[in-house]
């Protein structure tokens, strides 16, 4: 059984004007992996842009998260560019917890290589349901369709992986996995 921690960055403060971040709305990518997870994990997820925990230097202290639920894989949301330099800090600090760190989203899959040069270990490209349970079962990461991770330090791509045909096959995305939360959501996409 893995300890695995999803986490959303924060969007820096010049995005409070677009529309995610004055709507409180997490991304349901992640939180569709984190629950497919869950049966067979102890997962959990904080959103950085809606966070009400414990704070160091204004932002959510995950040396504190780490403290209270130790997690050995961190689950990056990768998907919205301006929030990748605090993706890639985050990262950098979670590797020095000790965790496997892993990214999917647009921005991660488009440069999966600036991702694994700075602290990401797995870049999931497209969906990431069936990808992450293969990585946790996976005796090698080549073995792994959908994925890129450096060896010897060059880039390796596993190979395109076919999206899912049948989503309704998934488990509804359970929010209740979410900690921390500042305030109660008003939509959900």
């Amino acid at each position: 059984m893995r300890k695995i921690i999803g986490i959303i960055p924060q969007y820096p403060s010049h995005s409070r004007y677009n529309i995610y971040a004055r709507i409180s709305m997490p991304p349901v990518g992640i939180i569709s992996v984190l629950t497919t997870l869950s049966k067979e994990n102890q997962v959990f997820a904080v959103d950085e842009n809606n966070y009400g925990g414990p704070l160091k230097d204004c932002m959510p202290d995950h040396s504190y998260l780490q403290r209270e639920s130790p997690a050995d894989m961190a689950l990056f949301y990768g998907g919205m560019s301006n929030s990748i330099p605090r993706l890639f800090e985050l990262a950098k600090e979670y590797k020095r917890f000790g965790c496997i760190t892993i990214a999917g989203g647009s921005h991660v899959d488009a440069e999966p290589e600036e991702a694994l040069r700075s602290g990401i270990d797995i870049v999931v490209h497209g969906e990431g349901e069936e990808t992450m349970k293969e990585i946790l079962a996976a005796e090698s990461y080549s073995q792994v369709k959908g994925i890129s991770f450096l060896e010897d330090g060059k880039v390796v791509f596993t190979g395109k992986r076919e999206p899912l045909k049948h989503l309704d096959i998934l488990p509804d995305p359970d929010l209740t996995l979410i900690r921390y939360l500042k305030k109660k959501w008003k939509f959900f996409v």
